[in-house]
């Protein structure tokens, strides 16, 4: 098994290349959602200075942020753009790849429910989007052409 995956991945097909763009956009979306997690968030240093009188400016981000996944925004609104990007129409690039992207970011940001089906979503559009491909088209315009003109199959 692991050998056909890896001869797949090697011949460059376009469902592999797709799988690697998925996984590369949910890595960013983790990568992004574990730096602002260690790097704001959880550091005791930054909620002790949150928590005085004279706070910084930036507390009021963290706090917002903090917002968004305690209340289930971010997660939620994953999910949203992983359902449109298997079931919407038009803009299916774009949704997929924010599906992916803040799916990463709810599974970093303590949303992991939702998370994970806005990255399954997102995998699922990539593995689908491939189906009306150019030259499946191009072979079914020339089947379609072969029937009007009566000319034998060359298969």
């Amino acid at each position: 098994m692991l050998k056909r995956l890896k001869l797949t991945l090697l011949a460059g097909s376009d469902f592999a290349r797709r799988l690697l763009a998925a996984l590369a956009w949910t890595g960013a979306g983790l990568g992004a959602g574990y730096a602002v997690r260690f790097l704001a968030i959880e550091p005791e240093a930054i909620g002790r200075a949150c928590l005085a009188g004279d706070a910084p400016w930036s507390c009021g981000l963290r706090q917002g942020l903090i917002s968004l996944f305690h209340f289930g925004i971010l997660g939620g609104g994953a999910a949203a753009a992983g359902l449109f990007a298997v079931f919407g129409r038009g803009w299916r690039t774009v949704s997929r790849r924010t599906a992916l992207i803040m799916g990463g970011l709810a599974l970093a940001l303590y949303n992991p429910g939702l998370g994970s089906v806005a990255v399954v979503s997102g995998l699922l559009a990539a593995s689908e989007s491939g189906t009306g491909t150019k030259a499946k088209r191009e072979e079914g315009q020339s089947a379609s052409r072969r029937e009007l003109d009566g000319s034998p199959d060359p298969r």
